[in-house]
């Protein structure tokens, strides 16, 4: 990122989740309102700053814990790229990223609930069950297995 965090914390202020503009730097963005759009196309707020649109997450990863490292992303915990608050953004590689992403699951076949995951690309078999919560559970432990914290939420 090429804001440095002493420069995104003159320009904003951080509240739950939000920058607000701390002075008014154009038309669209004025003291003391928030900073941003939500970009619906691909699902995040984006904020412009000198001709130069940045993903939110990424900004107040940066205001709150300086340089995001190379090869690194900002992984909303929750799944929910509209929820920017600090608490539910997190370093990730981009594998870690993938592995908080729905793989599969389970779904209904010939009167019983199949669960099956994905890893590494391949889909794996994980069992028939008379219910979806067994389904859903064997999929959740198997997912904390191979991904710990960054299994899908």
């Amino acid at each position: 990122m090429s804001i440095a965090q002493d420069t995104l914390r003159e320009m904003f202020e951080y509240r739950d989740g939000k920058l607000y503009n701390r002075y008014t730097r154009g038309p669209r963005a004025v003291e003391g309102r928030v900073a941003g759009s939500l970009n619906k196309s691909i699902g995040y707020w984006k904020v412009g700053i000198n001709s130069k649109q940045y993903q939110l997450s990424r900004l107040i990863w940066t205001y709150h814990n300086g340089d995001i490292p190379d090869g690194m992303l900002v992984d909303h915990i929750s799944r929910d790229t509209h929820d920017n608050r600090i608490e539910n953004l997190r370093l990730a590689s981009y594998t870690q990223n993938e592995w908080n992403k729905p793989k599969l699951g389970c779904n209904y076949e010939n009167g019983k609930w199949r669960a099956r995951i994905k890893q590494n690309g391949r889909s794996i078999h994980l069992g028939m069950f008379d219910t979806k919560a067994a389904a859903q559970a064997a999929y959740e432990n198997y997912a904390a297995e191979l991904h710990g914290d960054f299994k899908c939420a």
